[in-house]
């Protein structure tokens, strides 16, 4: 991850062929009219008939000397068909020194050449110079703007470096190559691909040395990466699996797979894994994902398991590689696949995209948005409508910084490299390396959030969570894991914030809490949720609603925790509940009963504002009458003092 290049995307001359459209001649006054060897040539030149226009071209040096200003420029043309850069060089370059003026694009298509070969200051004087006068219609005005703009970019990022103190990950610099990996959410997992040499005694009758490639795992410790070892199946089936990219709880991972097929081309997939009772299940196709006639390749799963993003060749996108994504649906599917925009893909290529944590922030690399060199990466936020951000000098060079990632928790970047990275030589082979991300560059801060959900392991699809930040309204949506019942969120916010979590499960009765989330705390945990299935007669907790002491006025964050609630009782219109106000034991009976009676009225005012039918519910308070906790401790006595609904109907 030092240096720059300078080239013009349209000069690329692998292959052959005019890069500059169509083969038109030009006039100046040293210039006489075209002989008709030129004319010939010019004709020939225009249909990339390389051999006639060569023979024209001989026949003009022969025979017409007063020609050389249009047979220089032919020529020129002509060696760009034929692959010659330098030469096409030179030859407009000495039509430009006796007419500049001979055609109005000369200046961009000698500019182009000579960013081509590095000379950045008459590249830019000859671009500005063919701007300051560029005919109506020019197809090359865009890209001289948008080189000069990679320029100016360019200046900037060497006039303002960042800070970029790279070292090598102990464990993961060993002589084999380490590459394609992730280190988990909660940093105590490394997954990556190591490939080595190794001596096969089993392919026949001499041993043999090859390259052998594995998936592998391994433990991240204060001393480095140690107990490092190959994954067991379903993993290492000779499918060529790598790139990872894990939910926060560990127990899902999103990867590519290729499959060499007859016809010689590596097909590239994404697939899921689940993790259940510490063991990786069969790999999961993703059909909203993977195309039968694309590449899809190098996923990045949000923390929580809702968001996928992913890079594809597929028809219809903005350039060669786009990023796209898809989103996970309350029943578990998965969306539409949908391209992210404009304001990422170019028409040029976007890849290895990484999305933080926080599930906003999102890295990827690219060569089509203004940066260092080949690929750069940039950092972008998801919410926002502002463009992509480059990361900054030396961190992008003039090489390919790809395979770019984040911790989740840490403010440390890492990405594999074969290569010299700041001051460190290079390796071996590929070894992976960290450094301190810049304060330019950091994602939000993350709360990781730990809970459980009774019951959900006798549900036979198990749950999901719902999570609804009260400030923004912004919702998430986490698995549950259906063996344990156990799940991880990942929150973000700037500031203290109300989030409200509920069981989502089209058999069970709807069943909430909130809960205060400060940024600055690393971790919390959520309090117990119950999934229960739906029955007449049972009885839900709306844990959501915190009223003050001796009060029954609903505060706004109690009105707002109400919305999916209200939302659930609108999708089963047929059902009847009984929504219950319950107090403690303190105080005199009949003041509780009355406290309760005038909550429960409270929540059913409100829902009735809301479009709530009447029909559909009554209120009743029970005072202290039915407690489920004992009311001698200050915890009983909280969970005694509840909000409940009781179906009466389905």
């Amino acid at each position: 991850m030092g240096g720059m290049r300078f080239s013009l995307s349209v000069v690329v001359l692998l292959g052959g062929g005019s890069l500059f459209a169509q083969v038109e001649l030009g006039a100046c006054d040293a210039a006489p009219a075209p002989s008709a060897e030129v004319l010939k040539a010019e004709q020939a030149l225009d249909r990339a008939d390389v051999n006639m226009s060569r023979v024209y071209l001989n026949a003009i040096e022969r025979k017409s000397p007063e020609q050389r200003i249009h047979f220089h420029y032919l020529s020129a043309e002509w060696n760009l068909l034929s692959g010659r850069p330098e030469a096409a060089a030179s030859l407009f370059n000495q039509v430009y020194q006796v007419c500049p003026d001979y055609h109005p694009d000369l200046r961009y298509k000698l500019g182009a050449l000579w960013a081509g070969q590095g000379r950045q200051a008459d590249a830019e004087r000859l671009l500005k110079e063919f701007l300051a006068g560029a005919p109506t219609g020019s197809p090359f005005v865009a890209e001289a703007k948008r080189q000069l703009q990679t320029w100016a970019v360019v200046d900037s990022l060497q006039q303002h470096p960042i800070n970029f103190s790279p070292y090598r990950i102990r464990g993961l610099d060993a002589p084999a190559d380490e590459f394609l990996g992730v280190l988990s959410p909660d940093e105590h997992q490394w997954f990556f691909t190591r490939r080595q040499e190794i001596l096969d005694r089993k392919s026949g009758p001499a041993p043999i040395r090859r390259l052998k490639e594995e998936f592998c795992v391994g433990r991240q410790t204060d001393a480095g990466v140690v107990e490092i070892e190959a994954l067991p199946a379903p993993f290492n089936q000779g499918f060529n699996e790598g790139g990872p990219s894990l939910t926060a709880d560990n127990r899902w991972m999103a990867l590519t797979s290729c499959k060499l097929l007859g016809s010689g081309y590596r097909n590239c997939d994404i697939f899921l894994v689940q993790n259940t009772y510490d063991v990786w299940l069969d790999f999961k196709d993703l059909p909203t994902v993977n195309l039968p006639d694309s590449w899809e390749s190098q996923p990045t799963l949000s923390a929580n398991g809702d968001r996928l993003i992913f890079t594809s060749n597929r028809k219809g996108g903005f350039g060669g590689l786009d990023l796209y994504e898809v989103l996970r649906q309350p029943d578990g599917t998965w969306s539409e696949a949908k391209n992210l925009g404009p304001l990422i893909n170019t028409p040029e290529d976007e890849k290895s995209p990484f999305l933080h944590a926080d599930g906003h922030t999102l890295f990827f690399s690219s060569n089509g948005h203004p940066g260092m060199g080949d690929f750069d990466v940039f950092i972008m936020n998801l919410n926002g409508l502002t463009a992509p951000r480059n990361l900054g000098f030396p961190i992008n060079t003039e090489r390919a910084e790809v395979g770019f990632a984040v911790a989740a928790k840490s403010p440390m970047a890492y990405f594999s490299s074969n290569e010299k990275v700041g001051d460190l030589p290079a390796g071996s082979g590929y070894d992976f390396y960290g450094f301190p991300l810049p304060a330019s560059a950091t994602a939000d801060a993350v709360t990781f959030l730990t809970g459980k959900v009774e019951g959900a392991d006798v549900l036979p699809d198990g749950v999901s969570l719902r999570v609804e930040n009260l400030q923004t309204r912004e919702v998430t949506r986490v698995r549950v894991d259906a063996a344990s019942g156990t799940y991880t969120a990942v929150l973000a916010t700037p500031n203290v914030a109300d989030f409200v979590f509920s069981v989502e499960n089209p058999e069970v009765g709807y069943t909430a809490v909130r809960l205060e989330v400060d940024p600055r705390d690393d971790e919390a945990h959520v309090p117990l949720l119950e999934a229960k299935r739906l029955e007449v007669g049972e009885s839900f907790s709306l844990n959501s609603i915190q009223f003050s002491t001796n009060s029954a006025q609903m505060s706004a964050l109690d009105k707002a925790s109400l919305a999916p609630f209200i939302t659930y009782l609108k999708a089963h219109p047929s059902m009847t509940i009984e929504l219950q106000g319950h107090t403690d034991n303190v105080g005199r009976q009949s003041d509780n009963q009355a406290l309760s009676q005038r909550r429960a009225e409270a929540v059913q005012t409100y829902l009735l504002s809301q479009g709530v039918p009447a029909a559909q519910m009554r209120a009743k308070g029970y005072g202290d009458s039915q407690p489920i906790a004992d009311n001698r401790d200050v915890e009983g006595r909280a969970k005694n003092r509840r909000t409940v609904f009781q179906v009466l109907t389905k």
